[in-house]
């Protein structure tokens, strides 16, 4: 049967997936561009949520369909999705092809402000799957630092504060790794400094408990643990996973893990194996992968 204009109405099936692929490339860039736009059309009438649901169903055909913008956005969202569900593979595929994406776009304040979410994301990932200190950590954390310099240049308004606090906490984290104390002590004070300049709760809770952490590890054990101490407390009044996706971690568990050490290098035994009970509860009642494997170093 034929369609309006001459076109072969019906529905194709190919018995070997090279057919299909070998007919799917005599197709016309405009062609190609015009089926995805369709599919796209039929996926998201099919299911009215299905872009904040499954956005990587939508992504592949959104850039084939020439709409870079909005693809590359979606295979964001689908990593963070991933992130947050601690498959991190697919996680770190996802937010590649994000940034890829967006950096061969014309540079926007929009454009540039999904590149730094999404490379942060990106980073995060990687933290998890490769270490802080891993070639591919850094190069994601020195792109996002080149990233945010660039916007401020450029006049950007970080639109998510945090931000600066997640590229700080990573840089942290990699001095840490490294047994750097000095380091580590530094860059604490301009993460607690920072936090009390804008006045956010959550923000100095978490600088605290770096800063005690960096104590703990430069032999000032008794200021280190009343830090964390403080810092635990404050964090507690925030609920599970408080800025889990900023920090790949609960650092609520991860400063009771902390305190553990603290109390028994002071000598309080008692305390320490109480909070270690504490912490393994914690790790547990976090559902999140990342946090749960830090219970490993009481085991």
């Amino acid at each position: 049967m034929l369609e309006e204009g001459g076109v072969l109405a019906g529905e194709y099936l190919f018995k070997h997936a090279l057919i299909h692929d070998a007919a799917y490339g005599t197709l016309l860039r405009d062609s190609r561009r015009a089926l995805h736009a369709r599919i796209v059309e039929a996926l998201e009438a099919q299911t009215s949520d299905i872009a904040a649901t499954r956005p990587e169903a939508l992504a592949h055909h959104y850039v084939e369909a020439g709409q870079i913008e909005r693809g590359a956005r979606l295979w964001g969202e689908a990593g963070n999705l991933a992130f947050a569900r601690s498959a991190f593979v697919e996680a770190e595929m996802m937010l590649r092809r994000a940034v890829i994406l967006l950096a061969k776009l014309p540079s926007t304040p929009t454009i540039r402000k999904d590149e730094i979410e999404f490379q942060i994301a990106l980073m995060n990932t990687l933290n998890v799957l490769k270490g802080y200190n891993s070639v591919t950590a850094k190069e994601a954390l020195e792109r996002a630092q080149n990233l945010m310099r660039q916007a401020e240049s450029l006049g950007d308004t970080l639109e998510n504060p945090l931000a600066l606090y997640a590229i700080l906490y990573r840089i942290y984290m990699r001095y840490w790794a490294g047994f750097d104390g000095s380091q580590t002590l530094a860059v604490s004070q301009e993460f607690v400094a920072l936090a009390e300049q804008s006045n956010s709760f959550g923000m100095s809770a978490t600088g605290r408990g770096l800063l005690g952490l960096a104590q703990l590890d430069t032999g000032l054990l008794e200021s280190g643990s009343t830090l964390l101490r403080s810092a635990i407390d404050d964090l507690g009044t925030l609920g599970p996973n408080a800025y889990v996706g900023l920090f790949n971690y609960d650092n609520y568990t991860w400063y009771s893990l902390c305190l553990c050490r603290s109390y028994y290098l002071l000598g309080y035994q008692e305390k320490s194996f109480l909070q270690i009970e504490r912490t393994m509860n914690s790790a547990r009642a976090s559902n999140h992968l990342a946090t749960v494997l830090i219970q490993g170093c009481l085991v």
